[in-house]
């Protein structure tokens, strides 16, 4: 895979990424979104489920599957370390 309007350019493995989020912020990624372009519904939905059980980190495509659990995911996180008071309003709205 290459980047868009980049073709000499190959996409790092997914591996590089995640150690990098880990590096930078201390902590491992909440999940993974996949990016629906020149995929079909069938091959989007097969992308995140290969991701995902290879990774162990959750993985939805925003497009087909919304991102209620992943909004879900990230408000409990934040609970169970402190960092977002019950008594605090959320900075965005799960409906």
């Amino acid at each position: 895979m290459v980047f868009d309007d980049f073709p000499q350019y190959r996409i790092p493995p997914l591996e590089n990424y995640i150690r990098m989020i880990e590096l930078l912020s201390g902590k491992p990624p909440v999940a993974i979104t996949i990016n629906t372009q020149n995929l079909t519904k069938e091959e989007a939905l097969e992308w995140a489920r290969r991701i995902e059980s290879e990774t162990g980190i959750l993985t939805r495509v925003p497009f087909y599957q919304g991102v209620e659990d992943i909004a879900r995911l990230i408000a409990t996180r934040a609970k169970e370390l402190g960092e977002v008071r019950a008594s605090e309003p959320a900075g965005a709205e799960v409906l």
